[in-house]
């Protein structure tokens, strides 16, 4: 029955779409919902910048070695370098680990931007913070 189905697709006698599948939109759960309102409530006194301030602090919690170095660079950026850590040699990681980081500070302004920079070097990554 596959090698059918296959061979009508081929021949464009039926649809080659993707099979749906059902999924569910998963709201932040209740107390990730009150902490982003209280953070919502307190922008401008909470930023980014006052966040990543503890980075030191978050990163020997989260992460077993290594480094990070926040670093003002404009009014409203910041550039975060992590070092000596061999998993973010793999592009995954690191783009997992901005995703991670942009969800986390996402309720402290109105619009975030976080890109990937080019590496500072080996086991190492860097991104750029940017808010309003």
């Amino acid at each position: 029955m596959g090698n059918r189905h296959t061979s009508k697709i081929e021949q464009g006698q039926t649809s080659a779409a993707p099979l749906k599948t059902p999924s569910v939109a998963a709201g932040p759960s209740r107390p990730a919902a009150v902490v982003t309102t209280i953070m919502r409530g307190l922008r401008g006194l909470v930023t980014p910048a006052t966040i990543l301030a503890r980075m030191d602090r978050l990163w020997s919690r989260n992460t077993m070695g290594g480094a990070v170095k926040v670093v003002h660079t404009a009014r409203r950026e910041i550039r975060i370098e992590a070092h000596g850590t061999p998993y973010l040699d793999f592009r995954y990681n690191r783009i997992a680990l901005m995703g991670y980081y942009q969800q986390a500070l996402a309720p402290s302004a109105s619009t975030l931007t976080m890109r990937e920079l080019p590496k500072p070097g080996p086991a190492a990554a860097a991104w750029s913070v940017g808010w309003s």
